[in-house]
């Protein structure tokens, strides 16, 4: 039996996970369950400890064939708990081929570590990669996905049933929970829209074209002239000021993400040197914003360019703590994360989803410590995971409605705060270009949660 806090896990040689990872996994889980608090005494649950065959097994299941367990059979008898199901996926099983229950004797009949471990550093993205086309791994082919529970922070749900036999076990102790709350981040990866004529024409035609308006094209025709003689005027460049504004008026403190990549095919480059946009560095700044770093497309699969970027980044901000993000949120397993933390990177902030409203792409909105599957260590790294991305929202919202839109990430949120973690969301500093209107939508959804 290897013991952590008031768990035991059954561990034996033929266990999916190795001990240290057995370790690392129970730890991140009695966080998920009890926070700070400590525990005394015996163990209050075991977990049985799963081979590599019923992992892979599991993972072969065709979309809708893992079975979901009844949360009547495996809470304490008496228990409420608001959650809006009746019944949660069961992630390693024990034994697929029977029912499972738990009445708070023997052993719980899902090996919750190891699902913690699968879901915290995407095993499966690590070892069953299946690529989009930028590379990473494809979104709908995660378990999560094909089985139906990619809305649902699955194993901070499945900590709350957990802390209620704890709770039930030992009446005096009490879990020591952080506060839910929302971290808002902006990836600005473009400072400029009219970077030349080409693109007042292309916003000439956005007006004609998408907007069906003569004086909205000859409007964006004359912005496009001024902000090609004075930056400031460019509707991306004023997109980070009212950002900025945004967030105060939230009450909060944003994360704005810059990238340092230079112009390629899916790096639009700037130059974070460049006169007009030192001022708005500093601006961020003294208004009390972060400033992280947007890692480049190239720079994520290549070691020479991300060194590279990293340095320019590195110039401007060098005080070892701030955080990082992948653009196209094109993180590639324990590498990049490698990369990052010997970077001297406080966090990342790269698991979401590109193409989905919303999500919990690691089954969870904590943040927890990174672990590198390929050095079987604990790595010195923090993952943010992001829950909701801007532009999937706005165009579920364009190809139906705003209110469809408000509902699926109404339900991501009301999950997040139930289960007490972070709600996570990004806003480019382009959305209100891209989407007219984007930006008030948002303004309005979040000023209801604050």
């Amino acid at each position: 039996m290897l013991h952590y806090g008031g768990f035991s896990y059954a561990w034996h040689e033929n266990a999916f996970l190795s001990r240290n990872q057995a370790h690392y996994a129970m730890a991140c889980l009695w966080s998920m369950v009890a926070g700070s608090s400590k525990w005394e005494g015996n163990p209050a649950i075991v977990f049985p400890a799963v081979s590599i065959k019923q992992v892979e097994a599991e993972l072969d299941l065709r979309p809708g064939e893992l079975p979901w367990i009844k949360l009547s059979t495996v809470l304490p008898r008496g228990t409420v708990l608001n959650f809006d199901t009746d019944s949660f996926p069961a992630i390693c099983r024990m034994h697929m081929e029977m029912p499972s229950c738990y009445n708070g004797q023997g052993i719980f009949p899902l090996d919750l570590p190891a699902a913690v471990f699968l879901g915290l550093t995407r095993w499966e993205e690590w070892k069953r990669p299946v690529l989009d086309a930028f590379g990473c791994h494809d979104e709908q082919a995660t378990q999560c996905a094909r089985q139906k529970y990619l809305d649902r922070p699955v194993l901070d749900e499945w900590a709350m049933v957990v802390r209620k036999w704890i709770e039930m076990k030992d009446p005096s102790w009490q879990a020591v929970l952080p506060v839910p709350r929302i971290w808002i981040s902006h990836d600005i990866d473009n400072v400029r829209y009219f970077k030349n004529l080409f693109r007042i024409i292309k916003g000439f035609a956005k007006g004609i074209i998408h907007q069906r308006s003569i004086s909205l094209a000859f409007k964006y025709f004359l912005m496009g002239l001024r902000a090609v003689r004075h930056s400031e005027n460019d509707p991306f460049y004023k997109g980070i000021r009212d950002l900025m504004d945004l967030d105060e008026f939230l009450g909060l403190k944003g994360t704005f993400f810059f990238m340092t990549a230079r112009d390629s095919e899916l790096d639009d480059g700037y130059d974070m040197h460049h006169p007009t946009l030192f001022p708005l560095l500093k601006e961020l700044r003294k208004r009390g914003h972060e400033i992280g770093w947007h890692v480049g497309y190239l720079a994520s699969k290549y070691l020479d360019v991300f060194e590279k970027e990293k340095n320019l980044f590195c110039i401007l901000d060098s005080n070892g703590q701030s955080g990082a993000r992948h653009h196209y949120l094109a993180w590639r397993g324990p590498e990049s994360w490698r990369r990052i933390a010997n970077s001297g990177f406080g966090y990342d902030s790269s698991l979401g989803y590109n193409y989905i409203p919303g999500g919990f792409r690691c089954g969870t909105a904590y943040p927890y410590q990174a672990f590198d599957l390929q050095r079987d260590s604990v790595l010195p790294l923090i993952e943010r995971p992001l829950i909701v991305m801007d532009g999937p929202v706005m165009l579920m919202a364009r190809q139906k409605n705003l209110i469809e839109a408000d509902e699926m990430i109404s339900k991501l949120y009301n999950r997040t705060i139930l289960s007490g973690g972070c709600f996570s969301i990004l806003i480019h500093n382009s959305i209100d270009w891209e989407y007219p209107g984007a930006l008030t939508f948002f303004k309005e959804w979040l000023s209801k949660k604050l």
